[in-house]
């Protein structure tokens, strides 16, 4: 006779295939061999203990590659209605796209380029006065003689050289900001 603490710890295909997130059908195949412990009313019942440890037997998903090659569609060797239903489909795309954009920008998941930009500014141009200000700090503080100062000033410019080259490698805009001679 089950006692009816164990009836609370024997689970119907149904109720496995909730607790899983699987249909029925899936939990009879990962169940498999497991014998049922008991019935309650029509259906079969398993012990917990027996199916705590059930495997997906189904085969993975794996996506196949396509036979033939994606075909780029030339707009303008389309028929009209055909051209305008193909702009019009890339425009919804495009307008979706900002909206998921400005969807993020205004969530706070993302940053406005000109906040960046801003912060950036803001960095160096803090970088840039404690460069400046740095010779005449070390002088007024006895740190080094007023002879030094034009070698502290000169190791400082080809440090800001060497920075200003390195920060241009890292974006190709940054680049041709600098070859326009607009930096």
């Amino acid at each position: 006779h089950i006692t009816s603490a164990q009836d609370k710890l024997r689970f119907t295909a149904q109720q496995l295939a909730d607790a899983y997130s699987r249909t029925p059908v899936t939990i009879r195949k990962m169940i498999g061999d497991v014998p049922p412990t008991g019935k309650r009313g029509n259906g079969a019942v398993w012990a917990l203990r027996d199916v705590t440890e059930l495997k997906d037997v189904r085969a993975p998903y794996i996506p196949q590659e396509p036979d033939e090659e994606v075909v780029e569609l030339n707009p303008d060797k389309m028929k009209p209605s055909d051209r305008r239903t193909h702009y019009q489909a890339e425009d919804l795309k495009q307008s979706s796209e900002m909206k998921a954009r400005k969807n993020e920008l205004e969530a706070g998941q993302v940053i406005s380029s000109y906040e960046v930009q801003k912060c950036l500014a803001e960095a160096f141009k803090k970088v840039a006065l404690t460069l400046d200000t740095l010779p005449d700090a070390l002088e007024r503080d006895g740190y080094i003689g007023s002879s030094d100062i034009d070698g502290v000033i000169a190791i400082l410019d080809a440090s800001r050289e060497q920075l200003a080259n390195d920060l241009s490698q890292l974006s190709p805009e940054v680049t041709q900001v600098n070859d326009e001679g607009e930096w």
